[in-house]
């Protein structure tokens, strides 16, 4: 890569850190919030599925901003929404506040991911577009961390809202930065503006070809399997296992801590195995994590197989992404994106009412097998995707 573009990585990726740190921090508070305000499980499912389908009805638009706005000013844009949602969240006192607060925060993530990719997969030629991917990937992995482990570490010294009001600052620091690099930025010829504004009206149909078609339902069926344990493990680790809701957020934070170095690791793994191929590796793992988990006896053996689970969920975001590219046109990438991300918040958002509906009839531990089911499912949908055809 040339120095230029490893700079514009940086600052693309450090901003993906600090928008993700808020994705997950919520989940790690499930149980403080069931104890504060005297939540049961279906309403658990609820206040997390709200924020998940609004951010999902978003990210069509988004997709389709990004298409014809500066990419650079639309990251922009989401981190200032970011870092306000985040103060909201540090002064809510009441339910319906944080929903509101969480479905900003989720909002923000519509808006940073499809201009956000866009530009790390227009930077890069083919031979480094994996690579990059998983960089940016691993970047957002480690904001997924930070959060949890931030709750674990911080939640008995300076309480849930103070946190939230700590990481709002870098957030909206970052946004010297961002528009500092922004003017940085080389000009584009106006020839290849023309050709950009031309391939954006590019017709939907043209775009949602039979594999991509397929693809976007394999995203949707895992998406579901990834939402339902994410917003149950740390009930599970308090109410079924005993431990403190710290431990748990602690924990929690351990599963995309991996993602580190699991999401960089995937793009290189991707580029020589293939993007489809890595890929069904990767739901295979999810799968053997998953039901490590549901079959786990001590603490050392569940912690094992959330990692495991946390490395293949992660691994595969760059190969993910990268078919995204191939499937789409230069000039819908922002689109595509779009729809690559829009089945984890649409979808996704049924998974923690699903899974509040099996955790009240038959246990929170239910959750982990079902996702194992589903994750065999979304597996096998991949096996018989069309393969896309490499796109510039």
């Amino acid at each position: 890569m040339r120095e230029p573009l490893k700079l514009y990585l940086l600052v693309v990726a450090l901003s993906h850190t600090l928008n993700h740190v808020f994705v997950q921090a919520h989940l790690a508070l499930i149980p403080v919030f069931m104890t504060e305000f005297g939540l049961d499980l279906i309403t658990v499912g609820f206040m997390v599925a709200i924020p998940l389908i609004a951010q999902g009805l978003m990210y069509l638009p988004s997709g389709i901003i990004a298409d014809r706005f500066d990419n650079y000013y639309l990251v922009a844009f989401s981190l200032a929404l970011t870092g306000s949602a985040a103060v909201m969240m540090s002064l809510a006192s009441n339910i319906p506040v944080i929903v509101i607060a969480l479905s900003l925060l989720a909002l923000s993530t519509t808006i940073f991911h499809p201009p956000s990719y866009a530009i790390v997969s227009e930077l890069f030629p083919a031979a480094y577009r994996n690579r990059a991917l998983g960089i940016q990937g691993g970047a957002g992995t480690f904001g997924f961390a930070l959060g949890p482990i931030s709750v674990g570490l911080l939640l008995t010294v300076i309480g849930w809202r103070m946190i939230y009001m700590m990481w709002s600052i870098p957030a909206l620091l970052s946004i010297v930065i961002l528009l500092w690099l922004k003017l940085r930025a080389p000009k584009k010829p106006g020839k290849a503006k023309v050709e950009a504004v031309s391939q954006s009206r590019e017709s939907l149909r043209a775009t949602l070809t039979l594999g991509f078609v397929m693809f976007l339902a394999v995203i949707s069926i895992k998406a579901i399997g990834s939402q339902a344990i994410s917003t149950f493990t740390t009930p599970y680790l308090v109410q079924i296992r005993g431990m403190s809701p710290s431990l748990a957020g602690l924990i929690l934070g351990l599963i995309p801590l991996c993602g580190i170095v699991a999401a960089p690791s995937g793009g290189f793994i991707a580029d020589r195995l293939g993007e489809k191929r890595w890929l069904f590796v990767a739901f295979v793992g999810d799968l053997l994590g998953a039901l490590g988990v549901a079959l786990a006896q001590t603490l050392e053996a569940l912690i094992v197989a959330l990692l495991v689970y946390g490395f293949f969920s992660y691994t595969s975001m760059a190969a993910a992404a990268s078919l995204v590219a191939q499937y789409t046109s230069k000039g819908r990438r922002g689109l595509g994106y779009a729809l690559y991300f829009l089945p984890s918040s649409l979808i996704g958002g049924v998974a923690p009412v699903l899974g509040a509906l099996v955790a009240e009839a038959w246990g929170i531990w239910q959750v982990f097998p079902l996702s194992t089911v589903i994750f065999a499912v979304a597996a096998v949908l991949l096996w018989f995707t069309p393969t896309a055809k490499p796109r510039i």
